[in-house]
């Protein structure tokens, strides 16, 4: 399990829009980004997944992505545990480099999805449309929120 070494510390995002972002698509098979996309946050692998549809296997299914906890990380359920999952506002090209957060500053800040986590086994956002758009994975656990550095961008 990869530990991510630079994380994006916020205790409130002055850029996050209000939370009207997720759009609930089913149906689709979702897919691990994996490092750097998918990182430890407060002791737990959070991981970045996006669809992939089709015959071919086309990454990405019309952008949609999600933020959740890794059923491998050991998740202790703690009442108020928030995940979610932050979308850039502006479109952005897709790059086999990660975007960072400066980026997404410069580029006109970002909106979000989240998800109160009820129990052990709500461990997942709604998923966004990121088509053309980066997004990265958060979790807030007792009002402090960790995010992932790195954005992840796919045309789809």
């Amino acid at each position: 399990m990869a530990v991510a070494t630079v994380l994006s510390l916020l205790m409130v995002s002055g850029s996050a829009q209000a939370a009207a972002r997720c759009v609930g698509r089913t149906g689709m098979l979702y897919y691990d980004k994996g490092y750097p996309y998918s990182v430890t946050l407060h002791g737990f692998q959070v991981t970045l997944q996006t669809a992939r549809v089709g015959s071919n296997g086309n990454p990405n299914g019309g952008g949609a992505a999600r933020a959740i906890i890794h059923p491998g990380s050991s998740y202790r359920y703690r009442a108020g545990d928030i995940i979610s999952i932050d979308r850039s506002i502006s479109a952005l090209s897709p790059s086999s480099n990660p975007w960072s957060t400066d980026d997404i500053h410069r580029f006109g800040g970002w909106d979000y999805c989240e998800s109160t986590l009820h129990s052990p086994d709500s461990i997942r956002t709604t998923t966004v449309d990121g088509y053309h758009h980066a997004v990265r994975v958060c979790f807030r656990r007792s009002g402090s929120v960790q995010c992932s550095n790195s954005w992840y961008s796919d045309a789809g």
